[in-house]
């Protein structure tokens, strides 16, 4: 048997006494404890051992966040040099560095944050902040990638990529218009290629000349589309006037279909209104 000592007050005295344990129980705890400690040590291991992601040869990638804590609909881009999320109401932007041959990782302390809805930034955003600014590491974990301290397995933001389905959360160039029965490519005095991007109802990106700004309406397969432009800056009268061919073919789309990897935006009548390319 083995005795642990233990004491107990009493008015005006002291009373020492002993518990007594069985000695089997004793090296059960003892043995448990330290198969705990070297699983623990051996985990550490596996992970400083497990090499850096070259985050700069994935191009454009698409994650979603793996953790019970994290907004389900919520997607992280990570595209050269940034990682950027979209919720609903939040759009936020965090420069990083990362060198592999050095083993580092390190997100910017300027990271800029666009609220889409009034109020204080969710619960669910300031958490994914927090853990990716606390970040010092990044691994690629079979098929995962996983952001943490680089001596710390257990201190990790997880993230599964994924590719999107339809037409939200990419980036896409307007490879094609429809101009009267013909579908061209959008014609601009200089090197300007249309883009446009369907984040969370939001629309982002380039008509040509100036900025595409407006909203969307998604069910399903159907598109509706509420598109405008603004402007910065000089446009020459040609890019304006094609400016507005680009805005007119987004706006008549009601829907959109997969052809290979582009994407057809197509009107009421059955026509295709605007051909969506990759743009990654």
């Amino acid at each position: 048997m083995v005795r642990i000592a233990a004491s107990a007050a009493s008015t005006g005295s002291h009373r020492h006494g002993a518990m007594r344990f069985p000695l089997g129980l004793v090296l059960t705890i003892f043995l448990a404890g330290l198969a705990n400690a070297q699983s623990t040590e051996s985990e550490m291991q596996a992970w400083v051992e497990k090499p850096e992601l070259d985050l700069g040869k994935l191009g454009v990638s698409y994650w979603r966040i793996a953790a019970p804590w994290a907004d389900p609909d919520a997607v992280v881009t990570i595209d050269s040099g940034t990682i950027n999320y979209s919720s609903k109401c939040e759009l936020a932007s965090f420069p990083y560095r990362e060198s592999v041959s050095n083993n580092t990782f390190e997100v910017n302390r300027s990271s800029f944050l666009y609220p889409k809805c009034s109020g204080a930034p969710s619960e669910r955003y300031l958490r994914f902040y927090f853990e990716l600014r606390q970040s010092s590491a990044i691994k690629d974990i079979g098929g995962s990638v996983t952001v943490g301290e680089t001596f710390d397995p257990f201190q990790h933001l997880s993230l599964i990529r994924f590719s999107p389905p339809g037409v939200e959360f990419r980036r896409w160039r307007i490879a094609k218009i429809l101009d009267e029965v013909v579908l061209r490519a959008p014609k601009f005095s200089s090197d300007i290629q249309p883009r446009i991007e369907f984040d969370h109802g939001i629309l982002q990106g380039s008509p040509g000349c100036g900025g595409l700004v407006g909203s969307y309406v998604l069910a399903e397969r159907h598109l509706h589309i509420n598109a405008s432009l603004f402007l910065v800056g000089f446009c020459r009268p040609e890019n304006l006037r094609e400016n507005h061919n680009v805005l007119r073919a987004l706006n008549r789309a009601s829907r959109f279909e997969r052809r290979g990897d582009d994407m057809s935006l197509i009107d009421d009548a059955g026509k295709t209104q605007v051909v969506l390319a990759p743009d990654e």
